[in-house]
């Protein structure tokens, strides 16, 4: 028996938990189920911390490990409501270091929670990728015979984001080529990026490990760099994509802060 909460941010969605003395990665699948579990794009485990105030792990569906932006932020929000911090403002452990957050709390199931997701790494060994030089933004990449432009990089995890969104048929047929290609031998997401202004980007999200989401904190992230190196945006951009909308702000050195809702959706007991 396993007590859980279900919460979501822009569409994303996360079973959430307390405590150690489980594995984890083996259960994520099961409870990431859609049909046979409660469903989610990931499980948030919280934990204590020796470095922050409270330690999140997050898993995707399949069992691996990962960073996430908005899982964060939902872990945040649990984390308060929970007394496992004490104020608004508090640092959580993550697999790609500690990271400042702020919760905008009013006591309801819903709130606009900042968190600071440290720089964007442009090296392609941090993400990892197989390209040359010291960054892979806008490098042609062969996929099922189509030359695509390509711009990939780290902000936590590892994303690809490509400009101009496809139809539905070379999206579903290109984005698992993607996230699989042998460019990327730990996979990656895949962004389809629609620049709507200076301040405005659209994007459709393909998640390594997870497939087609609503939303991924640093996948837009990524795209608010991507499309701010490449001229289009400001160093703020507000992403949208088919779950919401969440606002980044980038720094000149490329440090990343971004600001969107989280929200509890009911709490259970998993018997599987």
């Amino acid at each position: 028996m396993l007590t859980f909460t279900k919460m979501q941010a822009v569409g994303n969605d996360f079973i959430v938990v307390e405590g150690e003395g489980r594995d984890w990665s083996t259960l994520a699948p099961a409870l990431a189920s859609r049909r046979f579990g409660a469903g989610s794009d990931g499980l948030l485990v919280a934990l204590p911390s020796a470095t922050a105030d409270v330690r999140m792990r997050m898993y995707n569906p399949d069992g691996t490990e990962d960073d996430c932006g908005n899982g964060l932020r939902c872990l945040a929000l649990f984390a308060l409501h929970r007394g496992l911090v004490s104020g608004p403002e508090f640092a959580v452990e993550t697999i790609s270091g500690v990271k400042r957050v702020h919760v905008e709390d009013a006591g309801g199931p819903e709130a606009s929670v900042t968190a600071e997701m440290g720089r964007a790494n442009l090296s392609p060994a941090a993400v990892p990728a197989r390209f040359p030089g010291d960054r892979a933004l806008g490098v042609p990449l062969e996929v099922d015979g189509e030359r695509l432009e390509v711009h990939t990089l780290s902000t936590g995890s590892a994303h690809t984001v490509l400009f101009g969104i496809p139809d539905e048929a070379r999206f579903q047929r290109l984005s698992p080529l993607l996230e699989h290609h042998p460019a990327f031998p730990e996979r990656t997401s895949v962004l389809w990026t629609q620049v709507l202004g200076r301040d405005s980007v659209r994007v459709r999200i393909w998640e390594r490990g997870v497939g087609e989401t609503l939303a991924c904190g640093t996948g837009a992230c990524a795209v608010a760099v991507a499309a701010h190196l490449a001229g289009y945006t400001e160093g703020r951009v507000t992403v949208h994509s088919a779950g919401g909308s969440l606002t980044v702000d980038v720094a000149p050195d490329l440090s990343l802060r971004v600001t969107g809702p989280a929200a509890f959706v009911y709490s259970g007991v998993w018997s599987g």
